[in-house]
């Protein structure tokens, strides 16, 4: 998986130019193509770099603008143009707009370097790195979805990654809530402009894609590292956020790779528990669920029920028989710890239509609100309660 992105570190491409189609960067190149004709549509596939030197061509300005649209319709991933006296000049401001406006690709290759060896270093980079990424994405299957851990198996293919067995590493999972066909842009996209933030900063990660989700393994050198590596990825969510409706969820470092799936289990969790409850899923850390990183780890789900019913059971009966939310004042309440100002405001209701609910609620119950013992028991029965709406989803 190489996108145009990755071949501007190519020592051959250090006097090949950018010039247009920034916004396109990051699109999958699956080979070179030298065009040679304008009627250049029946020779590709999509996914080329196409390079065009003009010979035998006459082409002028309208022709080159024609030619990226047509581009942009066979989705070309990008186009060097080879500019000389000769042929084609040089890129005008048109061109350029052009292309930007396609978000194609548009390169300036002089006409002395020579075609062939930008084509073969281009070739063997593709292979190279197709290579081992697919035997990267093989270890990050065996070591987060296998049924069960082959260890030789993963001992061979570490060898084609950057990664130890005793490498000390997380998962982060970009959780994609939207198709990407329905933003008009595609997964790989999303993976290579995640992977290139990630190297930019020289931080080592395995990338893959499984079940809706972008699943990073990111190696530590250090426990400073892990704060480092958060919030760069922070950095790399709010970016991509701006192309797709997406959340973040992070889990615990692991000591070694043979442990690293069960930091990929605490991502998926926390992000289901938030999303089966409607919370805000921009960006949650495994680490700082409290109360829930328990609960994740209890296996008895009748004595969590049993004790649920028993403090929250009265309030439950009492808005399904009358088609109420007193629950949902109870949890306001306790979360804006007790405060009536605070908790009218967020439920947009009158000081006294809360003050109603309130005395209500706590004839139901038969008890103060504000005892602070009772008051945790609420808390935690709350938290039981978000807890197993996440388990009857699953």
């Amino acid at each position: 998986m190489v996108s145009c992105n990755d071949l501007l570190s190519l020592n051959i491409f250090k006097d090949i130019k950018l010039v247009a189609g920034k916004n396109g960067i990051y699109k999958n190149i699956s080979w070179p193509y030298i065009c040679q004709t304008l009627d250049f549509s029946q020779w590709v596939n999509g996914g080329e770099l196409m390079f065009l030197t003009g010979m035998g061509m006459n082409l002028s300005n309208h022709k080159l603008i024609n030619l990226i649209y047509e581009c942009s319709k066979k989705d070309i991933s990008g186009l060097v143009i080879l500019t000389s006296s000769e042929y084609i000049d040089c890129i005008s401001d048109e061109v350029i707009e052009v292309a930007d406006k396609e978000n194609l690709p548009l390169f300036d290759m002089p006409w002395n370097i020579k075609l062939i060896d930008v084509n073969k270093e281009i070739a063997n980079y593709i292979m190279e790195s197709n290579l081992n990424k697919n035997k990267e994405n093989e270890l990050l299957r065996e070591l987060l979805l296998s049924y069960k851990l082959d260890k030789e198996k993963i001992k061979n293919l570490i060898n084609y990654s950057k990664f130890s067995l005793d490498t000390s590493a997380y998962v982060a999972s970009f959780n994609l809530i939207d198709k990407c066909e329905e933003k008009h842009i595609s997964t790989e996209y999303i993976m290579n402009m995640i992977k290139a933030m990630i190297d930019k900063n020289n931080i080592r990660s395995i990338i893959d894609y499984y079940d809706n989700c972008i699943i990073c393994i990111v190696a530590l050198d250090s426990n400073s590292d892990f704060n480092r590596s958060k919030d760069l990825l922070k950095l790399v969510y709010e970016k991509i956020s701006g192309y797709i409706n997406v959340s973040l969820s992070i889990g615990n470092i692991r000591d070694n790779l043979v442990e690293v799936r069960d930091s990929y289990y605490e991502s998926i969790k926390a992000f289901k528990l938030y999303r089966c409850n409607n919370w805000d899923l921009d960006i949650i850390d495994y680490n700082s669920q409290g109360f829930y990183k328990i609960l994740f780890e209890v296996k008895d789900f009748k004595k969590l029920r049993i004790y649920c019913d028993e403090i929250l059971g009265r309030i439950l009966d009492y808005d399904k028989n009358k088609s109420a939310d007193l629950l949902g004042t109870l949890r306001c309440y306790l979360i804006n710890n007790c405060n009536l100002i605070k908790t009218s405001s967020e439920l947009f209701i009158h000081r006294n239509t809360l003050i109603y609910r309130l005395n209500k609620i706590r004839t139901i119950l038969d008890s103060n609100l504000e005892d602070p013992i009772f008051k945790n028991e609420l808390m935690n029965a709350l938290m039981i309660y978000n807890y197993l709406k996440y388990i009857e989803n699953e």
